[in-house]
């Protein structure tokens, strides 16, 4: 696609229009000073790196400021950092992400240059609950740290994932935030009850999680049970008479849920999280 060129807003980066008038911005070294004597010059495609697209008219004034501040070599690892976030989780980030860990990075590169102690609270969680994510922030640690010439280390890979983790999920940041807390006191509850240290690196671990997390999604946002538990609406029955100390920890995990969170969990949610957590403690055997 081509684009006009509308106005500079630095050096490297111009406000640009496609054939159907709507504006982006367009990311590239030098750019603007190629263009900057051009109005309504067609823009070369080898200047430019990377097309912005603002999502919310409101918010173009916001990102042009911010774009404005930062150094053209921060917003070339950043691009870096998405491509490869992409490759190692497959997945295509929408325009926002990239918007984000810019603002982010260069705000961590502030503090760690002001000799700031930056301590991710969640580390722990994040890279116990979210390893994929954790494993692809570690390696844009090292590349930010290759190309800007800092030391960040596993508390800003945590806080990266978690960047990662909001733009792949429907959640939004606070409740994925909290479904993370949550998720550590659960698994807290299970290794309590039954004096074990679950195996992280088990199938049947992750499984669990992957259960957990999606357990959470559904009674945290209050939603009905999915069509499945609705098919097994005898099934708690069953797990209840054959699992029993399985079937009392789901009943503490309820009991918290409720008494810390005020969220209510049904028998056939109950069930089918039990089942999750048989073959965790049954495979150990």
């Amino acid at each position: 696609m081509s684009y006009t060129f509308v106005r500079v807003i630095n050096n490297n980066a111009i406000v640009g229009a496609d054939r159907k008038g709507e504006e982006v911005i367009l990311l590239g070294k030098g750019i603007g000073v190629r263009c900057i004597k051009h109005r309504r010059y067609i823009v070369a495609s080898s200047l430019i790196e990377k097309v912005f697209v603002v999502e919310k008219k409101a918010n173009e004034r916001y990102v042009e400021e911010l774009i404005k501040s930062i150094p053209f070599p921060y917003i070339d690892t950043v691009n870096k950092v998405v491509a490869l976030a992409e490759r190692l989780l497959n997945y295509n980030f929408k325009d926002q992400l990239f918007l984000t860990l810019l603002d982010h990075i260069s705000f961590s590169v502030r503090r760690l240059q002001a000799h700031e102690d930056i301590q991710n609270p969640l580390l722990q969680e994040i890279r116990q609950f979210y390893p994929k994510e954790y494993d692809a922030a570690q390696q844009a640690v090292e590349l930010i740290n290759q190309e800007l010439h800092v030391h960040f280390d596993e508390n800003e890979a945590a806080f990266i994932a978690f960047h990662l983790i909001n733009a792949m999920s429907s959640y939004g940041h606070s409740l994925n935030k909290k479904m993370t807390i949550i998720m550590s006191e659960l698994t807290d509850i299970i290794q309590d009850t039954f004096q074990i240290e679950l195996d992280e690196q088990s199938i049947y671990y992750t499984r669990f999680i992957t259960h957990l997390k999606y357990f959470l999604g559904r009674v945290l946002n209050d939603r009905h049970e999915n069509s499945f538990l609705r098919e097994e609406q005898n099934m708690h029955e069953l797990v209840k008479e054959k699992y029993q100390s399985e079937w009392e920890c789901a009943l503490h995990i309820r009991e918290h849920l409720k008494q810390k969170y005020r969220v209510d969990t049904s028998d056939e949610e109950l069930g089918y999280l039990t089942m999750h957590i048989v073959p965790m403690l049954t495979k150990r055997k």
